[in-house]
């Protein structure tokens, strides 16, 4: 069955010593052959900026803004590349306005972070309005 929705998980592989992020979404999935020991597969990072959340204790050893803030930068640039190919370069990613969803029960700290993952992904920067990017609540989205 085919699910159009990208799945929120990144796979890091240690590379002299430090995990970077080798793949994230749908190929993101540890294949045959790789050697477990190399990799860390996130996911549901978001949810533990959820303060509410009853949830088991961070234990990587890639931070929750880090890994929302790498999944963003590549989700951003794999659309802003699509939306550069298809529009011929008409509008070039300074001009790109962003709207991400959070959940309605997220905190402004939590939106904070989000908003710093952003910044840190290089969708935005830290001076552009503060319009640039919207956070809006999922129920409101779905309005």
């Amino acid at each position: 069955m085919y699910y159009a929705k990208t799945p929120t998980v990144s796979l890091y592989k240690k590379n002299n010593g430090k995990y970077e992020m080798s793949a994230w979404g749908s190929g993101s999935k540890l294949k045959k052959g790789m050697q477990i020991s190399e990799y860390i597969h996130l996911y549901k990072f978001k949810t533990h900026l959820d303060e509410t959340a009853d949830l088991p204790p961070w234990k990587s050893p890639i931070t929750v803004p880090d890994a929302i803030a790498d999944y963003l930068k590549a989700f951003h640039e794999y659309a802003a590349g699509e939306i550069e190919q298809q529009l011929a370069k008409r509008y070039t990613r300074e001009r790109f306005r962003y709207c991400l969803t959070v959940p309605a029960m997220w905190s402004d700290k939590a939106k904070g972070v989000m908003r710093r993952a952003a910044i840190q992904a290089g969708m935005i920067k830290k001076n552009d309005m503060e319009d640039r990017l919207m956070l809006v609540s999922e129920p409101e989205a779905a309005a």
